[in-house]
């Protein structure tokens, strides 16, 4: 079953009730935003990761909110890999996924491979 989208709303609406509760029951909570269209594309949507679970790290450096870990990385490019498989070309959207700044460092163990 496909479906044509004719606005960003439209697709936020089936998008939220999609990708929410499968992230939801993972432990992590996002806010979707959509707006109009404008000049330059169909509109706007804009996926922030507001809360995420506690053995989660998403920054890399406790004072830096600018690099973040392989997963937390590997996480957004999955949201938007099922953007746009979901789209299929109906809509020229402008996506973010990004996460939100409150979320707290949390430390991590990297790969070390020195002998």
């Amino acid at each position: 079953m496909t479906t044509n989208y004719e606005t960003a709303a439209e697709f936020g609406r089936d998008l939220r009730k999609e990708i929410s509760p499968l992230l939801k029951s993972k432990g992590f909570d996002i806010k979707l935003s959509t707006t109009k269209h404008s000049y330059y594309n169909e509109g706007n949507l804009n996926i922030k990761i507001k809360k995420v679970p506690k053995n989660f790290p998403v920054w890399v450096d406790e004072y830096s909110r600018w690099e973040q870990t392989e997963n937390a990385k590997k996480l957004i490019s999955t949201i938007k890999n099922r953007i746009e498989v979901k789209l299929q070309n109906d809509l020229d959207l402008n996506v973010e996924v990004n996460y939100d700044r409150n979320i707290p460092f949390v430390e991590y163990e990297t790969e070390n491979t020195d002998g």
